[in-house]
C-alpha cells in the first residue's frame, strides 16, 4: 500500500501570489496605457503613421511640413510645366494660362486645393471620438490608407489645349463622299484611314501623373482613325440622284406671298447621305440664314427704360413680339417633301414667335425705387484696345433688368465676345504661342460687377480671383476675372424685387455700376480682404520658338 501526501499553500502564500498577479496586470495596462498616451501626445501635432498621400508616406510630419511639402510640388508644376510630346514634338503645358498683356484673359487646365487634401490627410485618426479614433490608429499599423489630392481637371481645355499643339500632326480619317459633278453626274470618291492622337488618353494618363505628384513627361499615342462612311454606304444612292435632277430642276421655298427658286446647280452642294437616305446637308440651313432669314426673320423687342438719380424714366421702349426660323423643322420637313415625294410644290418656310422677356406693362410695376448698391473701380493707364473693351462691356450690361430669384451670369450678360460685336483683340499666350484675342479688359467689367453685387449684399455663386495683382484691380482680393465660359461672376438675387443695372464710364477713369432696386432691410458690411498664399514669380522659362529672328529673346509672363 502506498501513501502520498499534498502540501496545501497556507493562506498568506495564497495572498502574495494574488497580489504578484495582480501588481503584474496592473502594471501591463499602465505600459500599455502611458504607451498609448506617449503615442498620442506625440503625434497629436503629426499625421498618423499609415497614412499615404498618392501611396506617399506622410506619416510623422507636421501640418505646416505637409502644406509646404503640396505647396512645392505645386509651384514646381506651375514654374516648370509638364512637357507632352507626340511623334518627336514636345510641348510644354502648364496649370493655367494668363495673357502676356492682360491678366483678364486667362484660363486653366487642372487647379489644386492643397487647403482640401492637407484637411483630408489631417482628419484621419481625428474625425470621431477618442476611443474611435485610438482604435482607427491601431488599424492604421497593419492596412496603410491612401489619400488623393482634391485636384480639378478641365478636360476640354485640357484637350482644346493638346489640340492647338499637335493639330498640325494630325491625318484624320477622310469619310466616302458623294460629289456631284457639274453636269450633275454622281461621283464616290473613297474612303481613307487615318493616324491622330489619343487626346482621351493623354488626359487620362496626364490625371494618372498628377494624382501620383509626378512630373514625369506626358507620351501622347497615337490612334486610327476609323472613316464613319465609306462607298458601301454610298453606292446605292449614285443613280437615285442623278434621276432626281431629271424630275426636280428647282428647290422652290414659300413664305406668306414670297417665294425663293433656288437651281438644282446651287442646291446639288447640299445633298448628303444621312442614315443612309438623301438629305440635305448644313448649306441648306446656311442658304435660308443667308438669303431667306433677312427677309423672314424680325427680333423681338424688350421693353427697357432709364432712371434719373431723380428717379425719373428717361427712356422707354416698348415691347414687340417676333419671328424666327425655326431651321432644324425647315430643313427636316425640307428633305422629306424633296427627296420622298414625287411632287415639287413650294415648301413652306416653318417660323416661330420669339417673345419679349420684359413687357411694356412689366417694366412699369417692377417697383425699382432706389440704388441698393455700387461697384466703383479705375482704369486710368489703360490701353485703348482694353478702353474700348470695357466700354463694349459696359454699354451692353446698362439697362439690363435682373428679376428676384434668378441667378445672373455676366459671361451670359455679355454674350459673344469677337470682332463683329465690336470687341478688338488683345494677346493671349495658349501654350507656348501668344496669339490675339478678343475681349481683353473685361475682367474689369467683371471686378465692377463683383464689388457691386457685395456693396448690395447679393449671395456671390461664382468668382474667382486673379491668379496675381493688377494694379487696375487694387485693393487685391475685391476683384474677379472672367473667360467664357469660365470662369463667370455669377450672383443670385434674392431681394424679392427686379434689380436693374446703370453702368457708366467716367472722365476721371472711373467705372461705375448702380444697382437698382428695392432695399428690403438688410444690412451690408465688409471686412478688408485676406491676402494669403502669396507666391514668388517663377524663375525664368526658355522656350525654343522660329518666331522671332535667330539671336533675339522675346519675353512672355505667364
Amino acid at each position: 500500500m502506498k501513501f502520498s501526501t499534498k502540501t496545501i499553500p497556507s493562506p498568506d502564500k495564497k495572498r502574495r501570489r494574488g497580489r504578484v498577479a495582480l501588481f503584474f496586470i496592473g502594471g501591463l495596462f499602465l505600459a500599455i496605457g502611458a504607451s498609448v498616451f506617449l503615442f498620442e501626445l506625440y503625434y497629436k501635432t503629426r499625421v498618423y503613421p499609415g497614412v499615404l498621400l498618392s501611396n506617399r508616406s506622410v506619416s510623422g510630419i507636421t501640418e505646416r511640413k505637409l502644406k509646404d511639402q503640396l505647396a512645392k510640388f505645386i509651384n514646381e508644376l506651375e514654374s516648370k510645366g509638364i512637357v507632352a510630346e507626340y511623334q518627336n514634338k514636345k510641348v510644354t503645358i502648364f496649370p493655367h494660362v494668363i495673357s502676356a498683356d492682360d491678366p483678364d484673359l486667362a484660363y486653366e487646365l487642372f487647379a489644386f486645393d492643397s487647403e482640401g487634401t492637407t484637411s483630408d490627410i489631417w482628419g484621419i485618426g481625428r474625425e470621431r471620438g477618442i476611443f474611435a479614433n485610438i482604435l482607427t490608429h491601431g488599424k492604421l499599423f497593419f492596412k496603410t490608407k491612401s489619400i488623393s489630392p482634391r485636384i480639378v481637371f478641365f478636360e476640354d481645355i485640357i484637350k482644346k489645349t493638346l489640340q492647338d499643339h499637335f493639330k498640325d500632326l494630325e491625318k484624320p480619317a477622310r469619310n466616302a463622299e458623294l460629289l456631284i459633278t457639274d453636269n450633275l453626274l454622281a461621283v464616290i470618291i473613297p474612303e481613307e484611314r487615318g493616324i491622330v492622337p489619343d487626346y482621351d488618353l493623354a488626359i487620362e494618363e496626364l490625371r494618372k501623373g498628377i494624382f501620383s505628384l509626378s512630373h514625369d513627361a506626358l507620351i501622347v499615342h497615337a490612334k486610327e482613325d476609323i472613316p464613319a462612311i465609306i462607298m458601301a454606304d454610298l453606292a446605292p444612292k449614285k443613280k437615285e440622284i442623278e434621276i432626281l435632277f431629271t424630275s426636280k430642276a428647282t428647290l422652290t421655298f414659300r413664305y406668306n406671298d414670297k417665294t425663293w427658286a433656288i437651281d438644282k446647280n446651287v442646291y446639288k452642294d447640299w445633298i448628303a447621305v444621312n442614315g443612309g437616305n438623301l438629305a440635305f446637308a448644313d448649306g441648306l440651313a446656311e442658304y435660308i440664314k443667308k438669303k431667306i432669314a433677312p427677309q423672314v426673320e424680325e427680333s423681338a423687342q424688350e421693353a427697357r427704360f432709364q432712371l434719373t438719380e431723380a428717379r425719373r424714366v428717361v427712356e422707354f421702349k416698348p415691347s414687340r413680339e417676333g419671328r424666327r426660323i425655326a431651321y432644324d423643322a425647315t430643313v427636316e420637313q425640307t428633305t422629306a417633301a424633296f427627296f420622298h415625294t414625287p411632287k415639287n410644290d413650294p415648301i413652306d418656310i416653318i417660323t416661330e414667335q420669339v417673345f419679349p422677356e420684359y413687357t411694356t406693362e412689366s417694366v412699369n410695376t417692377l417697383g425699382i425705387k432706389e440704388i441698393i448698391g455700387q461697384g466703383v473701380s479705375r482704369f486710368d493707364g489703360s490701353p485703348q484696345n482694353r478702353r474700348h473693351n470695357i466700354k463694349i462691356g459696359a454699354d451692353t450690361l446698362n439697362g439690363i433688368l435682373i428679376p428676384p430669384g434668378e441667378e445672373f451670369s455676366l459671361v451670359k450678360a455679355l454674350g459673344q465676345i469677337d470682332g463683329e460685336h465690336g470687341y478688338l483683340p488683345e494677346l493671349v499666350i495658349k501654350g507656348n504661342r501668344t496669339i490675339p484675342e478678343y475681349g481683353g479688359g473685361l475682367c474689369q467689367i467683371g471686378t465692377t460687377l463683383f464689388r457691386g453685387a457685395l456693396s448690395s449684399g447679393l449671395p456671390i455663386t461664382e468668382r474667382r480671383a486673379h491668379s496675381y495683382r493688377v494694379r487696375y484691380y487694387e485693393p487685391a482680393g475685391t476683384d474677379c476675372t472672367i473667360y467664357p465660359p469660365h470662369p463667370d461672376c455669377k450672383f443670385f438675387n434674392d431681394t424679392g424685387s427686379h434689380i436693374l443695372l446703370q453702368t457708366r464710364m467716367t472722365d476721371k477713369d472711373e467705372l461705375i455700376f448702380e444697382f437698382w432696386g428695392a432695399k428690403d432691410g438688410r444690412k451690408v458690411t465688409q471686412t478688408e480682404p485676406i491676402i494669403y498664399d502669396v507666391a514668388k514669380p517663377p524663375s525664368t522659362l526658355f522656350v525654343e520658338t522660329d518666331d522671332i529672328p535667330e539671336g533675339e529673346k522675346g519675353k512672355n509672363e505667364i
